[in-house]
């Protein structure tokens, strides 16, 4: 009985260590920094929604033309638009 229980508790530490250790990997996606300083080509806010128009309006979309490079954004409270 004693060797079942000792069994058991060694059964539940190593699922807790998954468990801990699969938390941490996640929280770690989660939080991990952005990409700075953005690279060179590097969409500004002002030139997003064309940019947007642009790829939305070509009749052939490929995956280069969604992968845009966005600068980060200088506003500092919430956008007006309307």
């Amino acid at each position: 009985m004693r060797i079942l229980l000792r069994l058991l508790l060694l059964a539940i530490t190593a699922l807790l260590i998954v468990i801990i250790s699969a938390a941490c990997r996640i929280l770690g996606y989660q939080i991990a920094p952005s990409i700075y300083p953005p690279p060179p080509d590097a969409v500004p806010s002002g030139l997003a929604e064309s940019v947007t128009t642009r790829i939305a309006t070509q009749s052939d979309v490929d995956r280069e033309d969604l992968a845009v490079g966005l600068a980060p954004s200088t506003t500092a409270s919430g956008s007006n638009v309307s």
